[in-house]
């Protein structure tokens, strides 16, 4: 004869919470989020009048509670951005021109202007002088430094009343060195530094590793 035998389970609650709070628990995060409330008036019922947020902890009477918890989000890491722009190929300017009769009134100046999200003013490289066919080296190097909040994966800015996020995205355009000739990039490349794919380091066969 088979019996049945019942098992406290220690961690009640849903199974995906318990999940959530065993991978919090794990990554040394806050165990618990804070409840957000909509603060409402009588005398003007239905219009909502801001909110509250509440960090609470329940603890059974049986047992004694742990020492009190740090809430505060994790400071902003200060992080170096290094980029270097080698060359630019097959760059498509205003007109294309034979390699083998350059006009000097027709050859166009490029350079490499690099902006990353939230700072005031571009970094540029040098310009490359008479460029042929859209086709210059540069060898240039930028550097960015930044706040990033990796709990929200932007970019932090501080202020003096409110912290602003911004998504970490380096602009990378290739202008001319005039801008009365062209006021606009002649080709440009958005790079968010959240979702870039692992490099490739050496070549194994016929793939990269």
């Amino acid at each position: 004869r088979s019996t049945k035998r019942t098992l406290r389970i220690r961690h009640s609650g849903p199974l995906k919470e318990r999940i959530a709070l065993y991978v919090l628990l794990e990554l040394g995060l806050v165990r618990d989020y804070a409840e957000k409330r909509t603060l409402i008036n009588p005398v003007m019922p239905g219009v909502p009048q801001g909110k509250v947020l509440m960090f609470t902890d329940i603890f059974p009477f049986m047992e004694s509670p742990p020492d009190p918890m740090n809430i505060e989000p994790p400071l902003p890491v200060a992080m170096e951005l290094r980029l270097i722009v080698y060359d630019v190929l097959d760059v498509e300017t205003i007109e294309e021109i034979p390699p083998e009769k350059p006009d000097s009134d027709t050859l166009h100046d490029l350079l490499i202007r690099g902006q990353f999200a939230g700072d005031p003013e571009a970094q540029v490289s040098e310009i490359h002088p008479r460029a042929v066919n859209g086709e210059g080296a540069f060898n240039w190097r930028f550097l960015f430094n930044f706040g990033y909040a990796y709990l929200d994966r932007k970019r932090c800015i501080p202020g003096e009343i409110e912290d602003q996020m911004l998504d970490p995205i380096l602009t990378i355009s290739v202008v001319d060195g005039d801008p009365s000739c062209a006021p606009e990039p002649y080709a440009f490349l958005h790079l968010n530094m959240t979702f870039l794919p692992r490099g490739m380091t050496r070549k194994i066969g016929p793939t990269w590793r």
